[in-house]
């Protein structure tokens, strides 16, 4: 009978866990874009999400030009309309739509929930 319990349990835990890494992601921010906000190698908790308001964090399909862009970016909403958002990144240098574009909800990875590992300032 506890082999029965035991068992149920695992099975529990393991669906569970498939659960959890299907609607949270690690992504690690590469480049200055969000500095002050999240600094390069600060890995951030993703909630796989298409549902976006104006202020939040959000990282979103990159269009890729070279082998060596990444393959998504993190920036702030600024305005979502519909089914379509615009961003821009915190850093006034960064790109933003007025370089990349109106954005497409189906682009979208999900919105930052928060850092998970913070790096030294330099």
């Amino acid at each position: 009978m506890s082999f029965v319990v035991a068992a149920a349990c695992g099975a529990a835990l393991g669906t569970a866990a498939v659960l959890v890494r299907a609607a949270f992601v690690l992504v690690t921010v590469r480049g200055d874009s969000m500095s002050p906000t999240l600094r390069d190698g600060e890995r951030v908790l993703v909630r796989r999400s298409r549902r976006i308001r104006a202020g939040q964090v959000v990282v979103f399909a990159a269009v890729r030009r070279h082998r060596s862009d990444p393959p998504w970016l993190v920036k702030r909403v600024t305005e979502v309309e519909g089914e379509q958002f615009t961003v821009a990144g915190d850093n006034p240098r960064s790109l933003g739509s007025a370089q990349l574009g109106v954005l497409a909800r189906a682009d979208l990875l999900g919105v930052v929930v928060r850092p998970v590992t913070r790096r030294a300032a330099p």
